[in-house]
């Protein structure tokens, strides 16, 4: 995400921000995105922007609720926290 350090130490927080694109030709629901959690980095469990995000082991997940209509895109951030 923009304004982001150009170097971390451990308890730096991290913002990414997911683009989500319809290509298709239909309205896409419910849009699962998996953003696989890098070593040496942790969810933040205190980030609002983090509520929704399940995570597993290095793996988190949320879902879209949508409606994304054919050619249009959303965003979804991520805050993560280097360890």
């Amino acid at each position: 995400a923009p304004g982001q350090p150009s170097s971390l130490v451990a308890g730096n927080s991290v913002t990414s921000t997911i683009e989500v694109f319809n290509q298709g030709d239909i309205t896409a629901t419910n849009i699962t995105i998996v953003d696989y959690i890098p070593a040496g980095f942790a969810i933040s469990a205190t980030a609002p922007v983090n509520a929704g995000w399940v995570v597993s082991g290095n793996v988190a997940l949320t879902t879209l609720p949508g409606p994304l209509t054919p050619g249009a895109s959303t965003t979804r951030d991520i805050v993560l926290l280097a360890e």
